[in-house]
């Protein structure tokens, strides 16, 4: 009877997978009418140092100003920067788009950095000396000008309607073949691959991008511009199906102020940040897993002055929810200096309110406090810790903290290791073993262990009940889990 039951659904089973990929190859989008009427927009990029004109063929040397590349070997390391792209040569390829009628074009920062030319084709084979209007780094956004009649211009769609699964079409100079189309669906949205506090959640797709296409445009299947073509991940050199682009919104936002003023203004809010996960979230007595969790506060801050101390979870800013620490990075960023907002957070499990005037990056960092040593090598429960010299402490940068020795037990299994700085306990500092002893003896089941190891902060939770099942604590590299903002 099983046997029968099986042979009957079996049909069932795959004419139901047939009708479903006949509905899944009827959604791709008219990609002719989607390229046809976008692409004479697209144009491509020839940065120079020299003078000369490298449009539609190979630089010499290795590649400058294509699309960013993640390497293999550190990528494996988990320390990888998407920055890194040091070389300087005589000049290169990249891609942009035109989006005003007054000759303005959208590309990445990368692409025309330290170029002193820049020359633009257009599909119709006319071609313009360009003009650096702004360019902005910190986001890789940059802005052109060329002076012509009758350009065409592309449509701007709207990023925050992205979805994974959607269709999107590329569209770019990828080793120097103008006007080269691809297409794939959105993997993901809010990707963040990007270490440091310039950080902008990335659209991932499956689209073939390659070197040179580094700010094309990144279609919907309307032909709206939706994202700018900026990332790879490759462990080749080439595509491998992850590309990743800026999604348009902050990519216009940016481009707007380069227009206005030819730099961009950001909001500063002086402190550290990273996500909070289910183990800290029970650690802090949070109602969700949701917010960001402050790891640092720099002296003389907008967020010290308005009283935001370490171990605070930022659960709203103005009217907008905190998600994660990307998502407050980016509302203060979006802010202007000198504008005043307020913090809905969470201070020892009770919620808060903070107003706070945002400042503007500072460009110096701030010094570092000596410190008085004190008397070292104590024994707290699982782990042997010791007070920071005066001389460790100033060259980290930190005003005290104890230094772990050796972790066993709950510290080793939650991915405490001996050489890391404790600093505080559930937020409350600690400079000593008595206090660390103390702060940890106040919990019942997780303590929330702020740590320092090399240059990089984050809380790792700690089990603190007699039984219980421990889980490692991944300690990531900024960017994926931290931002300074």
């Amino acid at each position: 009877m099983l046997r029968s039951l099986l042979a009957c659904a079996l049909p069932v089973m795959v004419a139901a997978c047939a009708q479903g990929l006949d509905r899944h190859m009827a959604t791709p989008p008219d990609l002719a009418r989607v390229i046809g009427t976008s692409g004479s927009a697209v144009v491509s990029i020839s940065a120079s140092s020299d003078g000369r004109s490298y449009l539609g063929q190979a630089p010499p040397g290795p590649a400058f100003g294509d699309i960013r590349i993640r390497w293999s070997q550190r990528a494996y390391s988990g320390a990888y920067s998407p920055l890194d792209n040091t070389q300087k040569v005589l000049g290169g390829n990249g891609s942009g788009f035109i989006f005003s009628q007054a000759g303005l074009i959208l590309t990445c920062a990368h692409v025309v950095e330290s170029a002193m030319f820049v020359r633009v084709k257009l599909p119709d084979r006319r071609e313009f000396d360009a003009t650096v209007v702004g360019s902005d780094l910190r986001s890789d956004i940059a802005v052109l000008r060329i002076q012509g009649d009758h350009l065409p211009v592309v449509t701007i769609g709207d990023s925050s309607r992205v979805r994974a699964g959607n269709w999107v079409v590329a569209i770019g100079a990828p080793y120097g073949f103008q006007n080269s189309a691809s297409f794939g669906i959105v993997s993901a949205v809010r990707r963040t691959i990007t270490a440091g506090s310039a950080a902008i959640p990335l659209i991932q797709s499956d689209v073939a991008v390659n070197p040179g296409s580094s700010g094309g445009p990144l279609f919907n299947a309307n032909g709206e511009v939706i994202g700018v073509n900026t990332h790879i991940f490759t462990l080749t050199g080439g595509f491998q199906g992850l590309s990743f682009a800026i999604p348009i919104n902050p990519a216009m936002r940016i481009a707007q102020q380069l227009v206005a003023s030819s730099h961009v203004k950001r909001g500063h809010l002086g402190v550290g940040v990273q996500d909070v996960d289910h183990d800290l979230a029970e650690a802090f007595g949070l109602p969700a897993v949701a917010g960001a969790l402050i790891d640092l506060v720099e002296p003389d801050s907008p967020a010290a002055q308005a009283g935001v101390k370490v171990g605070d979870v930022i659960v709203q800013i103005g009217d907008a929810r905190v998600a994660d620490a990307m998502a407050l990075a980016m509302a203060v960023s979006d802010l202007l200096p000198g504008s005043k907002t307020r913090l809905q957070l969470v201070r020892n499990g009770v919620p808060q309110a903070i107003a706070v005037v945002i400042g503007a990056p500072p460009s110096l960092a701030f010094p570092a406090s000596p410190v008085q040593s004190d008397a070292v090598g104590a024994n707290v429960p699982e782990l042997k810790v010791r007070r920071l010299a005066a001389s460790e402490a100033y060259a980290s940068g930190i005003s005290g903290g104890v230094l772990v020795e050796q972790a066993r037990g709950s510290a080793r299994r939650a991915g405490i290791l001996p050489g890391d700085v404790i600093l505080a306990v559930n937020g409350i500092a600690v400079t000593t073993a008595a206090q660390l002893h103390s702060a940890m003896a106040t919990t019942d089941t997780k303590a929330a262990l702020l740590v320092l190891r090399g240059d990089v902060r984050t809380y790792i939770p700690v089990d603190t009940s007699q039984h219980s099942d421990f889980r490692q604590h991944e300690f990531r590299q900024p960017g994926f889990f931290e931002s300074a903002i």
